[in-house]
This record gives structure tokens, C-alpha cells and sequence, in this order.
């Protein structure tokens, strides 16, 4: 199914079952007047179906919740397009996956996976998505005690559906925002009067790469044919932003990525350039290498195409091993966020603010034009402009600058032991709007 077919279905079937469920939840007295959750919760789901990167960023947010509810088994609900980064990271007791390949596999699942957590007597849900109806149809089915979620005024439904209801702050990080309903169920605090140090007590971890992973990558590398010597100077680029909001508005042209690269092999001569991205961003990958080809051929033999070719945890092994990572907004910017890889970000339909890398070793570049963002969660993210105009603003040479700039800096200044960078260090040290 596409997200743009979901989006129809979760409206127009959502609002109406929520509708109902809100006012049965009403009439059977399931609004509590006390909206404390104990300690000894013992069952807690947290919900976060679409995007890689937001599932990434979710981690802060399950870390908050363990260590508020040590005793608690706490599940992950997911579309199954999420399971490999779920597999590599996993974040619960135990991850449910939905399968949104068709119809019938959605509802197969679907219904499969609220048989499973009515088996389980939840106490607790935390809902990270920001306004799609289809997690409280889950919340309702499964039998939640508790639920957590994000209110939007204009659908009063959701207060009768919601014991917590949350504030979705554009101004904040993402990561700050899920983490706000963690905050929320354990304080009931409304105002959010502590917050300010319960979010710098929780930032995105920094992991280390198996060395299997590491092993598999050496193997990969050799398939491409990449130098052994070369090895130590890779620079990784990802064009690719997913299939899942708009991405030819996230994308910078091919013409200033074959640009760019022709300038950092020239620069960088010990260095090769690794394309990244699935199996089907592999005609845009090979767009950029081909106008390479046809534009610097003395330069073409250092660039290699890994589209389709390496799992995540080979490319987490990658972001861990290269020289400098470039990448547009996109899950694998916030996946080598993990292992601190220096980056250089490119930013245009959507805000660095709400979204940027939390990486010490991260540099932003973006223009801050006021159609930014282009999409909203309150308009479900969809597109009011249709041609990525802020990404084409920017320049080889900003780019190129940004580089230089990271890898001659010497040595990272890293964060604090939490490894964290939220809204306020993004703008004094990782965030660079030119």
C-alpha cells in the first residue's frame, strides 16, 4: 500500500471509528480522573510506524520509560518496513511489525497484532505518532489502560481517547518531543516545568559496531573493488531521502552532487567516494555516477556504487569507518548519528530544528527560507509546493566548505556522557545555516 492510500484510509475509516470508540470510552466511565500510572506498570507499548529515522529517535524515549518502569516489559509497534533497524538496535522487550504490502497483509497483521497485546493486559501505551488515527484504533482494540499520545484541539475525540494528552512543540527536537509524553505520564506535569533537565538526561546513545558487522563490510568492499589503501579515506554519500514524504523535495540535483564529487576526489586524492542507498534508489545513485563519468572521467574510477548491495548494519559499520559522511535528510543521517560519524547535512523541505542530526560531529547546512518547512505534521505532511527550490539554493561550494571545515577542525569536541545534542547546542555547535 502507499502512504498516500494509508493517509486516506486512516482518515476517512479513522475518524469516524474514533469517533465511536471515544464516545464508548465516555459512556463506559473509562476517563479516569486520577491520571497517574504506578511504578508497577507492568505492560507498556509505545507506538512508531513510519520512518527510519524516527524510530531512531525514539530510543530516548524507551531508555525514559525503562528506567521510570524498571520491572515492565515494554513492546514496540512498528510497520514491518521498520524491522531491519529494529532489528539492529532492539529497542524493546519485544517488537511487533505490521505489514503494509497490501491490504489483506495489513489487516492480517494487524489484527494479529492486537490479539497478541490483548494476551498481554497492556498498562501503558505511549503513542508516537503525531496525529494518524490508526495507533488509537490499536489502543482501543488492544485494551489500553493508559494512553499516552499527542492532542490536537480541532478533534475533541481525542481528549476522551487519551489519559495523557501531550503537546506536539514545533519548537522543540523531535527527539524532545516524544520524549515530552514519557515526561508527561511520569509527572503530570502539564506545564512542563522540569523538562528542560529530564531532556538533557536523555539523548541519543552512541553505539558500537559489532565486529561482525565490520567483517561484512571488509567483504562488501572487496565485491566493489574498493582499494584496500583507500580505505581509511572513505567519503560516503547518500543522495537518497526514502519513498515515504515527497523525497524529490529532500533531494539536492544530480548535476551539483556530480559536482561536488568531482571537487572532493580532486581534493582528496588518497579518497574514493561510496554511493549509498537501497535497492530502489539505485537509478538515482547511478544518475549521479554516470554524469561523473561523462563530465570528470579522470576522477570517475574512485567512485562506487553500494546502492542495494550492504544490510544496515554494514552501512552502520560504513558511517563508523568513513572520512566524512554527506548526506540529505533522511533516516541514515540520524543512524550515523549513532556511531558519532562526521557529517555534513543538507536541509530543505524540513527544518533542521525539528529534525537535525544529534552529532557532535555533525554540520548542518540549509537556507533559512520561510516556506521552510514545506509539509507539517498538522497537514499530515503533505507537499504545499512541489519543486525542491530551498536545496537547489544551496551550492557545491557551501558543501564543499563544510567539508573542509569538519575534517580540519582537528579533533571533535564530543558531548556529554549521555552523547547528546538537543535544540540549543544544535544551534551553538552542530547547526550551520548559510
Amino acid at each position: 500500500m502507499t502512504i498516500a492510500f494509508m493517509r486516506l484510509v486512516d482518515y476517512y475509516m479513522g475518524v469516524p471509528l474514533c469517533w465511536c470508540f471515544a464516545f464508548l470510552r465516555t459512556v463506559q466511565g473509562w476517563l479516569r480522573l486520577r491520571r497517574f500510572v504506578s511504578q508497577t506498570t507492568r505492560t507498556i507499548l509505545v507506538i512508531k510506524c513510519l520512518g527510519m529515522g524516527s524510530v531512531i529517535l525514539t530510543l530516548p524515549t524507551l531508555q525514559a520509560l525503562r528506567d521510570r518502569y524498571p520491572r515492565a516489559r515494554i513492546f514496540f509497534l512498528s510497520f514491518a518496513s521498520n524491522r531491519e533497524v529494529l532489528e539492529l538496535l532492539n529497542p524493546a522487550d519485544e517488537v511487533l511489525t505490521i505489514d503494509t504490502a497490501s491490504v489483506a497483509s495489513f489487516i492480517t497483521t494487524t489484527f494479529r497484532a492486537v490479539r497478541r497485546l490483548r494476551k498481554e493486559s497492556l498498562d501503558l501505551v505511549v503513542d508516537l505518532e503525531f496525529f494518524a488515527k490508526f495507533p488509537l484504533i490499536i489502543c482501543f482494540l488492544a485494551g489500553a489502560k493508559h494512553i499516552a499520545g499527542f492532542d490536537l484541539l480541532l478533534e475533541w475525540w481525542r481528549k476522551a481517547l487519551l489519559d495523557f494528552p501531550g503537546f506536539f512543540n514545533y519548537y522543540h527536537h523531535v527527539k524532545d518531543i516524544f520524549l515530552s509524553l514519557a515526561y508527561l505520564v511520569a509527572t503530570n506535569d502539564h506545564y512542563y516545568r522540569d523538562f528542560d533537565d529530564y531532556r538533557r538526561r536523555y539523548g541519543l546513545p552512541r553505539i558500537t559496531v559489532p565486529q561482525r558487522y565490520n567483517e561484512r563490510l571488509a567483504e562488501q568492499l572487496d565485491r566493489l573493488d574498493v582499494p584496500a589503501a583507500a580505505r581509511q579515506h572513505l567519503i560516503v554519500v547518500n543522495p537518497n531521502a526514502g519513498k515515504e514524504l515527497s523525497p524529490h523535495l529532500k533531494r539536492w540535483p544530480v548535476e551539483l552532487f556530480a559536482d561536488l564529487s568531482q571537487q572532493l576526489l580532486v581534493q582528496y586524492p588518497e579518497s574514493v567516494l561510496i554511493y549509498t542507498g537501497v535497492s530502489d534508489e539505485r537509478v538515482y545513485v547511478r544518475s549521479i555516477i554516470d554524469r561523473v563519468r561523462s563530465e570528470y572521467s579522470p576522477v570517475c574510477h574512485r567512485m562506487f556504487d553500494a546502492a542495494g548491495h550492504l544490510s544496515l548494519g554494514e552501512l552502520v559499520a560504513l558511517f563508523a569507518q568513513s572520512f566524512v559522511f554527506i548526506t540529505i535528510d533522511s533516516g541514515p543521517m540520524h543512524l550515523a548519528s549513532l556511531v558519532h560519524a562526521p557529517s555534513v547535512c543538507l536541509f530543505g523541505a524540513e527544518s533542521f530544528r525539528l529534525y537535525g542530526p544529534l552529532n557532535p560531529r555533525a554540520v548542518v547546512v540549509a537556507k533559512d527560507l520561510y516556506c521552510i518547512p514545506m509539509f507539517t505534521v498538522y497537514d499530515g505532511k503533505k507537499n504545499r509546493l512541489s519543486q525542491n527550490i530551498p536545496m537547489q539554493l544551496i551550492t557545491v561550494d557551501e558543501v564543499f566548505e563544510a567539508v573542509a571545515t569538519l575534517r580540519t577542525g582537528g579533533e571533535f569536541v564530543e558531548s556529554d556522557a549521555h552523547h547528546h545534542s538537543v535544540v540549543r547546542e544544535m544551534d551553538a555547535v552542530i547547526a550551520r545555516a548559510v
